[in-house]
């Protein structure tokens, strides 16, 4: 039984077997998942995740009108849902990685039992949350890369302008944020434009 307290997961499921799908739901039944939009094909996949933004989707690999490779890469590469996970009949290596290749965490082969369909759905949210935050580290650091490169043109101007050393030159850029009641990189870019504005005169 899942904590009251816990938020639940939401989760489209899209298969255009109705057995699969009432099975599925039968499975996650008083689990951590709440199924918020059932699908037959890959397009209303598409279109309810468009709509709801759903935690995960679980998709057959083989659907009428879209299948389920094509709208993982959809869904993933909107960003409209934060983990895909694949139903499959085919264990077989090129079904598979196709699905890997589209951005799907994990694949469930059909048929299916509660204690293997909900191990593998809770490895593919883990390993998804674990890619969300490494790619917000990385946007992080390349944001931090990019204020430091601005800093440092900044400090390169008040150098040559002042005749000040590298240290002093961060010092008159620190006085200039705390005099103006802004950032450090937003002084840097305000010299940074007045400099380019002289040039251009």
């Amino acid at each position: 039984m899942p904590n009251k307290t816990q938020k639940k997961i939401s989760v489209i499921i899209a298969d255009d077997d109705f057995t699969i799908r009432d099975a599925f739901r039968e499975c996650v039944k008083d689990s951590r998942y709440e199924i918020v939009a059932e699908a037959e094909d890959g397009m209303t996949v598409l279109e309810a995740a468009r709509k709801i933004k759903p935690d995960m989707a679980v998709l057959d690999i083989e659907m009428p009108v879209a299948d389920g490779i094509a709208a993982c890469g959809i869904l993933m590469k909107e960003n409209l849902v934060h983990c895909t996970v694949m139903l499959t009949s085919f264990e077989t290596g090129d079904y598979i990685n196709a699905a890997i290749e589209s951005g799907a965490e994990g694949y469930i082969t059909k048929p299916f039992e509660r204690g293997q369909l909900l191990s593998v759905l809770d490895m593919c949210y883990a390993q998804s949350k674990e890619r969300y935050m490494l790619k917000k580290d990385c946007t992080n650091l390349k944001r931090k890369l990019d204020s430091k490169e601005i800093t440092n043109k900044a400090k390169l101007i008040v150098m040559e302008k002042r005749g000040l050393d590298e240290n002093d030159a961060y010092k008159y850029l620190r006085e200039m944020s705390k005099r103006k009641g802004v950032s450090v990189e937003t002084v840097a870019e305000m010299i940074i434009a007045e400099w380019e504005n002289h040039r251009s005169e």
